[in-house]
């Protein structure tokens, strides 16, 4: 009997030890298991902007005194930095026209006939910070560039007969300017369309011109640019 088990046990330790392990019969899959979780693809993005809103002259004092509120139009590219901070470039365009009504009160006539709309077009780098979430969250935004403002001048005659002009402004984009402003972005259908409500201030030093302030509330889209079209 010891014999048979000692033959017995010589016999079946050389299949063991050549049987195929489980891990080569059924080698390891590639990759995590489950879902995929990206976590840069959930920030970044490129998103094209494109909004509408009126204009409000501030200074200087007969810039804010005889010309409206009125239509104003931008556009923009921004690219995701961080998951809280985007680089916004933008470009806005305000038109502005007589106020008649200020004018004719003022100096009881009104302007030599004429082209009185006043042309305002500032070019704008920003660093946009928000919360890291997705969703609706508020943004606040500051940056730097250059403004063209383009106000004609205007000529009158008082009650004698005299002449007088006042002043228009011709930067033509000589001088630089800063930007502030705050807001709201919503992001919704698969995170490829959006909207943004936004007020801002541009300001330009006087360099070269007496110093100009403009002040916007504008709304608009955002629409996230894909890859194929070069979006990130």
């Amino acid at each position: 009997m010891c014999g048979l088990s000692l033959a017995a046990t010589l016999t079946v330790t050389p299949l063991a030890l050549h049987a195929p392990a489980r891990a080569e019969i059924y080698p390891p899959l590639a990759g995590p298991i489950g879902p995929r979780h990206d976590a840069e693809a959930d920030w970044k993005r490129t998103i094209f902007l494109l909004d509408g809103g009126i204009g409000f002259p501030i200074e200087p004092t007969d810039f804010q005194r005889y010309w409206k509120p009125d239509g104003a139009f931008g556009w923009g590219l921004s690219v995701a930095i961080l998951p809280a901070l985007d680089f916004v470039a933008r470009g806005e365009t305000y038109q502005m026209k007589l106020d008649d009504a200020h004018f004719r009160q003022d100096f009881g006539v009104l302007p030599e006939p004429g082209d009185h709309v006043a042309w305002v077009s500032p070019l704008l780098l920003l660093l946009r910070m928000h919360p890291g979430r997705e969703g609706c969250r508020p943004f606040v935004d500051a940056g730097v560039g250059i403004m063209d403002v383009s106000r004609p001048a205007l000529f009158y005659y008082d009650a004698g007969g005299q002449p007088h002009t006042i002043q228009g402004s011709e930067i033509f984009a000589l001088d630089p300017c800063y930007s502030v402003g705050v807001g709201c972005e919503c992001t919704w259908y698969r995170r490829t369309l959006g909207g943004v409500w936004e007020a801002r201030v541009v300001n330009t030093p006087g360099r070269t011109e007496p110093a100009h302030t403009i002040a916007t509330l504008r709304a608009g889209i955002q629409i996230t640019i894909p890859k194929w079209l070069g979006g990130r």
